[in-house]
């Protein structure tokens, strides 16, 4: 896919002229966490994520976002589509696809702690062989492609990473469960650092 419709991505511009340039595409706030702000834009199906470099979840962005480039496979379904994704200074942005929350009491959501339980057994929370070699079996190959970006994301230790699996950080693509936001880092205040 290509980049959002008539946006400019500047090479060198401040965070605030960046938000102005985004919410004059039809985007508006949709959230934010400790080191990132998202912006979505329902007409378009699209969501602009905009955060610090020194997150965990930069690397896992980057890796999710190579492996959406290799034309020789198939997307991974319970991966992001990541449309674009730049790097500023200290900042990025990434352009993806409007996912939808889950909903407390539906189906997916029993789902989602099902696959919380089996990334969280196979990425190391510690499990033995034998418990993570009783999940393979459970869960579609892919779920094992997630687990690996998220064991290569965590051994960045230059990002004091850790696991953040959770409710809010699954979402659905239809009915589809998809890996959003699954790490976090220990250190750093994107807020009062943002340039």
């Amino acid at each position: 896919m290509s980049k959002i419709p008539n946006v400019v991505w500047p090479p060198r511009v401040h965070y605030n002229t960046f938000l102005d340039i985004i919410e004059d595409q039809g985007f508006s706030w949709g959230g934010a966490g400790y080191f990132a702000e998202v912006y979505i834009n329902p007409q378009t199906k699209r969501a602009v994520k905009i955060g610090d470099k020194s997150d965990a979840y930069f690397v896992f962005a980057k890796a999710v976002f190579a492996l959406s480039k290799r034309k020789d496979r198939p997307q991974n379904p319970f991966l992001p589509q990541i449309y674009n994704l730049t790097q500023r200074s200290t900042w990025y942005v990434a352009e993806m696809e409007l996912l939808q929350p889950l909903r407390n009491g539906t189906h997916q959501m029993k789902a989602a702690k099902r696959l919380i339980g089996a990334l969280e057994r196979v990425v190391g929370r510690g499990s033995c062989p034998q418990d993570i070699a009783a999940y393979i079996t459970k869960f579609p190959p892919q779920v094992w492609e997630v687990a690996v970006i998220l064991s290569l994301t965590l051994n960045n230790r230059s990002r004091s990473p850790i696991l953040d699996l959770h409710k809010c950080n699954l979402m659905l693509r239809g009915s589809q469960l998809v890996v959003t936001d699954p790490v976090a880092s220990l250190d750093g205040d994107w807020f009062s650092s943002n340039p």
